[in-house]
């Protein structure tokens, strides 16, 4: 029984033993490095980030679109069931034209009315509000305020009065954002109501336009659309669409017989001219980004349809979209932003920049210093971009078997390079 009683206390002796040695062990690494970090030198660095850079050109366009204007045998006022742009289905009724006009200052009220609707109905915001969304707002209207200016300082009040709409409709919200209105539900009954009233007062008979086939309505036409149709398009050469942007910049609307007309389909096309040694980076099919400047910054995807033959160093690009941005007025005339080529990699900046030369060989490699646990190692970038500032290298190929000689993802770059060499400890 006592030499049971031995082997437990020896047992017991030995496992507190064994935890204390474990204890003291922790405690030393502890200290070392707590003490290591203290001495280390301090080097600025930063992190290897992505950064990407846009080979891109600006251009002026030319919008078509698959467009049908209605003609009518009344040529009065034009009473709209449907919102300008809305959806019409197969065979509903879509407007009602009558056979007598009303008077200037009663369609002037009528016009002024639907377009506070429209802006209204634009800015009535519903759903939960976040904080991203009001950053988002702020930097939109920003954006709108300085395209304002930019078009009243180039005389383009053409423009300037299109982005007052997309401004206003950006403010309303901002109210709705922080709170000063809950919404417009109330406003817009109360238009509804006086349009309503006003419309009721057309005299003469009523001519329905019934929509033949479903298609987005319009309660007016710029002009241009039984001239520039998609028929048109497939003809004209770079010195016919030159004439062409030269009128709709200087008339983006003329007088038309037409009150109302339908479009057809997603698809819209805009044509425009680019020198001939940017469109021979450019191939048939592909699809590349762009940037429309209407009323605001937007992104879309442009392909590339059809390449006309040059004429005086310039050649005809036609590209199709297939969709539909929010808010977007189809003005003939567009500029946008045609991103040519982009290319990827990690921004190193200039100063970070080495040239390492071999002591046997002399051959000199390109890199940067970084920081690895308190130790300075040079890691090898194959440039392939530059900018302001900055160098953009190569990302990793990790299928390559000395990937890990290379800069990587996140690596901390020396922004101070001199005095710096490779396995260099950084303890003063």
């Amino acid at each position: 029984m006592e030499k049971h009683e031995g082997k437990i206390k020896k047992r017991k002796y030995s496992r507190a033993w064994l935890a204390l040695t474990v204890c003291i062990v922790i405690l030393i690494i502890y200290t070392v490095y707590h003490v290591a970090y203290g001495l280390a030198e301090s080097v600025p660095t930063t992190a290897a980030g992505i950064v990407t850079q846009s080979n891109s050109i600006v251009l002026e366009g030319v919008i078509f679109r698959d467009e049908k204007t209605v003609k009518t045998q009344n040529q009065g006022d034009l009473r709209p069931y449907l919102a300008n742009g809305e959806l019409a289905s197969v065979d509903s009724a879509v407007a009602a034209v009558y056979s007598k006009s009303g008077n200037e200052s009663l369609n002037a009220r009528i016009a002024g009315l639907e377009e506070e609707l429209e802006i209204l109905k634009q800015s009535n915001v519903k759903g939960i509000i976040s904080v991203p969304d009001i950053d988002k707002l702020n930097a939109e209207i920003d954006s709108l305020y300085t395209s304002k200016m930019l078009a009243l300082a180039n005389g383009d009040t053409y423009r300037a009065d299109r982005i007052d709409k997309a401004l206003l409709v950006a403010l309303n919200k901002m109210r709705i954002y922080d709170g000063s209105v809950e919404n417009y539900d109330d406003e817009i009954a109360a238009i509804e109501s006086e349009l309503d009233t006003l419309y009721a007062s057309f005299e003469g008979e009523r001519e329905y336009i019934f929509s033949d086939k479903s298609g987005y309505f319009y309660h007016s036409c710029d002009g241009y659309e039984n001239e520039l149709t998609m028929d048109a398009l497939a003809s004209i050469d770079a010195n016919g669409l030159k004439n062409i942007l030269d009128k709709v910049k200087k008339e983006p609307i003329k007088s038309s017989e037409y009150k109302c007309k339908f479009v057809y389909g997603h698809e819209w096309k805009i044509a425009t001219l680019c020198d001939d040694a940017t469109a021979a980076l450019l191939s048939e099919g592909m699809t590349y980004s762009a940037t429309l400047f209407d009323f605001r910054e937007r992104n879309i995807e442009l392909t590339l349809e059809r390449v006309g033959e040059s004429k005086d160093g310039y050649t005809l690009l036609v590209f199709s979209c297939s969709t539909r941005p929010d808010g977007f007025e189809y003005s003939r005339y567009q500029s946008f932003k045609l991103d040519i080529s982009s290319i990827e990699g990690y921004r190193i900046p200039k100063e970070a920049l080495v040239t390492v030369k071999d002591k046997e060989s002399g051959e000199e490699t390109v890199g940067v210093y970084i920081v690895n646990a308190s130790v300075i190692t040079f890691k090898k970038i194959n440039i392939i971009g530059e900018s302001d500032g900055y160098y953009i290298a190569a990302k990793v190929d990790k299928s390559q078997e000395d990937y890990r000689d290379y800069l990587n993802l996140n690596d901390l770059i020396v922004l101070e390079p001199d005095g710096m060499y490779d396995g260099k400890l950084l303890i003063k």
